[in-house]
């Protein structure tokens, strides 16, 4: 041996030099509350009344696929009741019509969680984005051919939050979901009369989740 081992100040053990082991690849499988606001404001509370929704979800995130990267695949589903309404010298007008609106966001993507290699960790704040594939359909009683719609568009979202592990494998979380899905609306009916022509929003969204 030409050089010999390190050792500590006693000179009685091997001082260690290692790096500390990648964190290993596990599964974090989760249910959802969702706060949502969407960006045709004025379509939707000319029909429902309001532009502000709540729905619910559930994901599943492969966690350190690549150091801290992760991968997400996620579905979600939003509900509303209103009544039709006509667009008349630029006032929404109701036909009485009742109209059952539900949209379902399925998301697939990835991102990064910002961290040590200590784990576990208490709080793990973490990025990412992917793509959309949103389905929306309206659903009247007594609809004449055409009146009912149903569609999937395609779109791109990011998020940002931060995951709190309560236990050794319950956790909850807060997140900032931003969807964009252009061109989605504004083909016909109130939202061409208004302008507005994406059917994304801004969701702030409580998550539950089991880590394994």
């Amino acid at each position: 041996m030409l050089w010999p081992a390190a050792t500590d100040q006693s000179g009685s053990r091997p001082v260690s030099t290692s790096a500390s082991p990648a964190p290993k690849i596990g599964i974090r499988a989760f249910g959802a509350v969702d706060f949502e606001t969407v960006a045709a404001p004025l379509s939707f509370k000319a029909v429902f009344g309001k532009s502000s929704f709540t729905g619910f979800g559930a994901g599943v995130d492969v966690l350190n696929v690549w150091h801290h990267a992760f991968l997400r695949v996620s579905l979600g589903r939003m509900s509303a009741s209103g009544t039709r309404v006509v667009v008349f010298n630029g006032q929404t007008v109701s036909v009485g019509v009742p109209i059952t609106m539900t949209m379902t966001p399925i998301e697939v993507g990835g991102g990064w969680r910002f961290g040590t290699r200590k784990s576990p960790q208490p709080a793990t704040p973490y990025v990412g984005g992917g793509l959309l594939a949103l389905k929306y359909s309206e659903v009247s009683t007594g609809a004449i051919s055409g009146e009912d719609t149903s569609a999937t568009y395609k779109g791109m979202f990011l998020i940002g939050g931060v995951d709190l592990l309560l236990m050794k494998q319950l956790s909850v979380g807060v997140e900032a979901d931003y969807r964009s899905a252009p061109n989605a609306a504004g083909a016909g009916g109130v939202s061409k009369a208004l302008g507005e022509s994406n059917l994304g929003g801004m969701t702030l969204r409580i998550l539950f989740g089991i880590r394994k």
